[in-house]
């Protein structure tokens, strides 16, 4: 190589290194776009608030003892008239989905269940649905009393309010001959009407009480060639519990039914029961193997009882007739409330034809209520006082529940076999097996000749019958409905209106929600460094002071909201000017930010003082001449926030809910200068 050659290389080599350290050096030093800087401008966005008022008018006097109209009108007039919002400033929920529902209980006869204890009056809503416009309705001596008319009850709630707001209700404070329902009226939705017609035909009366181990079996689990024992059941959530609710709901509507009543006495084929086998433990060793069962009193195809089960003053197998069967099924003989397995018998003593009874004084029997585990090695568990499902056919998801198809009965047999053994029947007959989709070959001559086929069994007959009934819409819950049921809001604040409330009925109370959307218009101040690494990424670092206003609609007036914050900005210059190239002088750059800032807010309207801490996200656009910036932007809240207040004049008492969060957000242009 030439020498020549060798200088230059040598030369660029030293251009590239002296220019390499120009650049480190640069780094090292401040940036030209560096500087302290203190900007200001306006601010623009919008609040939303919701406002409810409740107006108390006195009314002409009437009697506080009027007997119900089915379709009353002006009730205002004449009964305390509670509105959603009232209603659930006094509500909590019942069953949380998240926590654990053991030790709660319900009766499938009070589903809505009102009581007047300690000076309170309490309802407690099991139903999934929120009933629109309905009375609660006190009975006592014949009479039918309007207590007070409800906007909404709300799914899965209970309510407690003092006694000094229904001075009626204190005379029978301790009277055990009250009761209450509750009554649908002409502004009821047509499901709330349909609700409360079904839940009145329920007779049958199921104290469920949820249980995390009802029985405390356990099933064999193997890992890592070591053996475990787990628990058949899992805990009973609020969820579980409120799908276990609606299930035997429905069950509970069926046994109450005419339907099934009739089906009973139509039955073409025998309900045999024999005493042994009777624990599932002892008959089936998986959980899909329900064949391992050794019975002898099980109906021929044509439903025939055996011959050996028919002998008179056979202690070990029974025909039931159809009125025993419907008697026990409807707690009328047997356990009762005791379930006790001596009572038994009490069932087979009945006599008589099914057709000879209106009897509709049911009994009630209570049942510890638990969840099987899906991968327990069985589908249920029944026993006296006791009931197992598995989680899987509780759920609201489970396909029955929406076809009602034999394809996808499994769940809903295991329900009725599993429901049978709580009223004592074993495995041996059919009074718990066979499967729903068996079938017997019901025949009209001794030949067996024009033979039709039914479903075999208690359970089968159970089956078709409440399919039937769900197809005709009939049963309190329609799965197909509930998806539309929208989750009650707690936690209105909406205090008592003036010292006696509630003491001078009648009188109206009208809650009229109002949604409204105010403008605001305010201004910032900010003052910070900012630090740039390149010609292209900086931060800036900040403290930031801003006062928004605006004259809110109705009650409300006049808003002053005082922020103080400290933020700090991402910026990202995608354009850069310099007089004579990068060594140059500053001249111009535009670019964009993003950032967080952090604000104590304080708000100022109705004679109140409200603080309220929240993190905004901030994005815009800068751009920058020589020392002038400018920049317009955006800020999001991002903690969703609520803030109630109330306001009381003369017969009016405001209650205001303020929203803020993401979708509430200001817009900004701010003029500023760097130093």
């Amino acid at each position: 190589m030439k020498t020549g050659g060798l200088k230059d290389l040598y030369t660029l080599c030293l251009k590239v290194i002296v220019f390499s350290c120009v650049l480190i050096v640069a780094s090292l030093n401040a940036h030209q776009k560096d500087g302290l800087f203190v900007e200001g401008g306006l601010i623009t966005g919008m609040l939303e608030h919701s406002e409810f008022q409740r107006h108390e008018i006195p009314t002409p006097k009437h009697s506080q003892e009027k007997p119900l109209e089915k379709h009353p009108k002006n009730l205002c007039d004449e009964v305390l008239c509670m509105s959603n919002a009232y209603y659930l400033s006094h509500a909590s929920e019942l069953l949380d989905p998240s926590k654990n529902a053991a030790g709660i209980t319900f009766s499938t006869k009070n589903i809505i269940e009102t009581s007047i204890k300690n000076n309170t009056l309490q309802v407690e809503n099991f139903l999934p649905y929120n009933l629109s416009n309905v009375n609660l309705v006190m009975h006592i001596n014949g009479k039918n009393i309007v207590i007070t008319h409800l906007q909404e009850l709300p799914q899965f709630s209970q309510a407690k309010f003092s006694l000094e707001m229904f001075p009626i209700l204190k005379p029978y404070e301790h009277d055990r001959n009250v009761s209450f329902s509750v009554e649908f009226t002409q502004d009821s939705s047509l499901e709330t009407k349909r609700v409360l017609e079904a839940i009145n035909l329920v007779k049958v009366n199921i104290i469920g009480t949820f249980s995390n181990e009802p029985t405390g079996d356990k099933y064999p689990v193997t890992e890592h060639g070591k053996t475990k024992w787990v628990s058949d059941y899992v805990p009973v959530t609020g969820k579980l519990a409120r799908d276990y609710i609606d299930v035997l709901l429905n069950v509970a509507y069926l046994f109450s039914s005419k339907e099934w009543k009739k089906a009973l006495e139509d039955a073409p084929f025998a309900f045999v029961n024999a005493t042994s086998p009777f624990d599932p433990r002892n008959c089936a060793k998986d959980r899909a193997d329900f064949d391992t069962c050794k019975t002898n009193a099980d109906p021929n195809i044509y439903g025939q009882a055996p011959a050996w089960c028919k002998t008179d003053n056979q202690k070990d197998c029974h025909v039931w007739t159809p009125k025993q069967v419907w008697e026990n099924f409807t707690n009328q003989c047997g356990f009762n409330t005791e379930n006790t397995a001596h009572s038994f018998d009490d069932c087979l003593n009945i006599q008589g034809n099914l057709k000879d009874t209106n009897n509709t004084d049911f009994g009630s029997v209570k049942l510890n209520l638990g969840v099987i585990n899906t991968n327990a090695n069985v589908y249920g568990r029944g026993w006296y006082g006791s009931l197992g499902l598995d989680e899987d056919f509780l759920k609201q998801s489970a396909k029955i529940w929406h076809t009602w198809s034999w394809k996808d009965e499994w769940p809903l047999y295991d329900i009725f076999h599993e429901y049978g053994h709580t009223r004592g029947y074993s495995h041996n007959g059919d009074m718990t097996y066979p499967t729903g989709g068996s079938m017997y070959k019901i025949c009209e001559g001794s030949n067996h000749t024009n033979c039709h086929e039914v479903h075999a069994g208690y359970a089968g007959l159970s089956e078709e019958v409440l399919m039937q009934l769900a197809k005709e819409n009939k049963l309190p819950i329609n799965y197909a409905t509930l998806s539309s049921q929208q989750t009650p809001k707690y936690g209105f604040n909406v205090p008592v209106y003036g010292s006696n409330f509630g003491v001078s009925l009648p009188k109206i109370m009208v809650l009229n929600p109002t949604q409204n959307t105010n403008s605001v218009v305010g201004a910032d101040v900010k003052m910070g460094y900012q630090q740039y690494f390149n010609d292209f990424f900086g931060l800036a670092y900040y403290g930031i002071f801003k006062y928004n206003y605006t004259n809110a609609r109705n009650n409300i007036g006049t808003i002053n909201q005082y922020s103080y914050g400290v933020g700090t900005d991402l910026l990202v210059d995608f354009l850069n000017t310099y007089t004579g190239g990068l060594t140059g002088n500053f001249v111009s750059s535009l670019g964009s930010f993003v950032g967080l800032r952090a604000f104590y807010n304080n708000y100022q309207l109705m004679h109140e003082i409200k603080n309220r801490g929240n993190v905004n996200m901030v994005f815009g656009f800068n751009y920058r001449y020589k020392h002038s910036k400018y920049s317009i932007g955006a800020s999001l809240p991002l903690i969703q926030q609520a803030m109630e207040l109330s306001l009381a004049r003369l017969d009016t008492l405001s209650v205001v809910s303020f929203d803020m969060g993401v979708s509430h957000f200001d817009l900004f242009f701010n003029y500023g200068w760097v130093f």
